[in-house]
């Protein structure tokens, strides 16, 4: 689970959006961008979290090593600039959802925690 925080207020609830993502339209159960999202939603309680509906977004099929064809991750990306946001953290099942290599992952984290 990763988590990015954006400055809360401890008064209100933490909103969580989600992001999934699969390297294709057909791969084993365990990576479907629906298993990963249940798994967030399953998590995000026990942490005290609230996941935003409207900020859950998937990517299929394109590479992790870019942000073009993307457009699930970068919705959420340019969500982070509208204030308030709408949400105070992004959570994926795991990591490697974001990207496979951390030069790339780090940008992402680094625009979410700017916040």
């Amino acid at each position: 689970m990763i988590a990015s925080n954006f400055s809360t207020s401890p008064s209100k609830a933490t909103r969580c959006a989600v992001y999934a993502w699969s390297g294709s339209w057909i791969q084993p159960c365990s990576y479907a961008t629906a298993d990963q999202i249940n798994k967030c939603r399953e998590a995000a309680p026990e942490k005290g979290w609230v996941v935003v509906e409207d900020y859950i977004r998937t990517d299929r099929g394109k590479s992790r090593t870019s942000l073009q064809g993307r457009s699930g991750i970068q919705e959420l990306l340019v969500s982070t600039v509208t204030r308030p946001c709408s949400f105070d953290y992004l959570i994926c099942s795991s990591s490697d959802r974001l990207g496979r290599d951390p030069r790339f992952v780090g940008p992402i984290i680094g625009t979410l925690g700017n916040l």
